[in-house]
């Protein structure tokens, strides 16, 4: 996973490796079709495996395939996080000013040394939060939404992190029902970071900042992911505390160009995938 051996990393390589794979596999088994199917960046990559070899793949199911934004496309950058508001909203009409709420009255806190002690001490970090961190731990509570949203299932789920059924519906329950909204909050944020036998929370080892402002995960992967959201998949987001219930953040193209280069040396290439 250097730099170096990155380059390798694209979406042209995994479809010329499916294409070749299915085509041996179609001739050895005698199959008369294949279907290409995948969710999220795999129905990306078989929506373009349907197009860019139709030879060879006969249909394609592209479930949850977000390739408008993949590409850039989409005009409003506020869509995903007004969208993750909207699960909130949906779960109780009350939740999103709740934790509008919770997070003015963390961003009120954090002015003071005292009061990073306090976040420090009611959202368990392991270590005490500096002012310099501020950014890093909002845009790690921000993450937490995001992966319950995106596994907002009716049944449990360990899809990105052991989650009950309708995560989304219990979390805002834990905001609504504390005293105090920023304890209540912090209740929500562990609920998918919490892990067996841990006593606080490392958020620089659970959240890794990263290109995708929806978050990258952990590991290889997540550096595999970063760096194609430096390359050939990338979008930008913004958060306004208006459109959606989380605190402003505009993750623009010139950013992005800044993370990347500084990163991997390399830029996004809007064109690569149209």
């Amino acid at each position: 996973f250097s730099n170096d051996n990155l380059r390798y990393l694209s979406v042209s390589q995994a479809l010329m490796d499916f294409a070749l794979l299915a085509s041996h596999l179609k001739a050895s088994m005698h199959a008369p079709k294949v279907v290409a199917f995948g969710g999220s960046y795999g129905g990306m990559l078989a929506a373009w495996a349907r197009m860019r070899f139709p030879d060879v793949f006969d249909m394609a199911l592209a479930a949850s395939a977000p390739i408008p934004q993949a590409m850039n496309l989409v005009s409003d950058k506020t869509t995903f996080y007004r969208l993750v508001t909207e699960d909130a909203k949906k779960a109780d009409p009350r939740c999103p000013d709740a934790v509008r709420a919770a997070f003015a009255t963390v961003l009120e806190h954090a002015k003071t040394d005292e009061g990073l002690r306090l976040i420090t001490d009611i959202f368990q970090l392991c270590n005490t939060l500096d002012s310099s961190e501020l950014d890093h731990f909002l845009q790690y509570a921000r993450n937490a939404w995001t992966e319950m949203a995106m596994c907002n299932y009716p049944y449990p789920s360990s899809f990105l992190a052991q989650l009950p059924a309708w995560p989304i519906q219990v979390a805002c329950k834990k905001v609504l029902q504390a005293s105090d909204k920023m304890v209540g909050l912090a209740a929500a944020i562990a609920m998918p970071y919490q892990t067996p036998n841990a006593t606080c929370f490392d958020m620089h080892s659970l959240f890794v900042q990263c290109a995708d402002q929806t978050g990258c995960g952990t590991g290889f992967s997540a550096r595999a992911w970063d760096y194609q959201m430096c390359t050939e998949i990338f979008y930008e987001q913004a958060t306004t505390n208006q459109s959606d219930m989380f605190p402003p953040r505009n993750w623009t193209m010139e950013r992005m160009n800044d993370y990347c280069q500084a990163h991997y040396g390399v830029s996004p290439d809007p064109t690569s995938t149209r």
